[in-house]
């Protein structure tokens, strides 16, 4: 499925699923931006990778980092205008290619993949993988949806 939305998003927009992700987390995040660490956590990668595409991205004019206020140390990444366009281009494609891809489950099919894939998603944290942590109770398999 990845390799089939990457494929298009390379295809109808030149871009990447990658891409599509940090245009999205800056998004959602607004005015404020977001840290290279707090994109790295909400994206689940390492610093290091998120660096290096935004670097990438900057070069081509989707987003620009401006430096923290609090701490001239901390840059926060903000989508630039070039950006928002190719989001908005992008997150229509993208909701329409997910509905179809989506469309065969029922309701109760998507709440269990969406319940098994957050259990997957927290059992990939480093300190449970390191063993340094339990994983969080709805990777053990309660429910953690209310």
């Amino acid at each position: 499925m990845e390799t089939t939305i990457n494929d298009l998003l390379r295809i109808r927009h030149e871009s990447s699923m990658t891409r599509f992700s940090v245009l999205s987390q800056l998004h959602h995040a607004g005015p404020d931006g977001l840290s290279t660490k707090g994109l790295a956590q909400r994206l689940i990668a390492s610093k290091g990778n998120i660096t290096r595409l935004i670097d990438r991205m900057e070069t081509d004019g989707l987003v620009q980092r401006r430096p923290c206020s609090e701490d001239r140390r901390v840059s926060h990444i903000f989508m630039t205008e070039a950006g928002e366009n190719v989001f908005h281009a992008i997150a229509g494609e993208h909701e329409d290619w997910t509905a179809r891809i989506f469309g065969i489950l029922d309701d109760d099919e998507l709440e269990t993949l969406v319940r098994l894939t957050d259990r997957i998603r927290a059992n990939t944290l480093p300190e449970v993988a390191l063993g340094i942590s339990k994983s969080p109770d709805y990777a053990n398999g309660s429910d953690h949806h209310g």
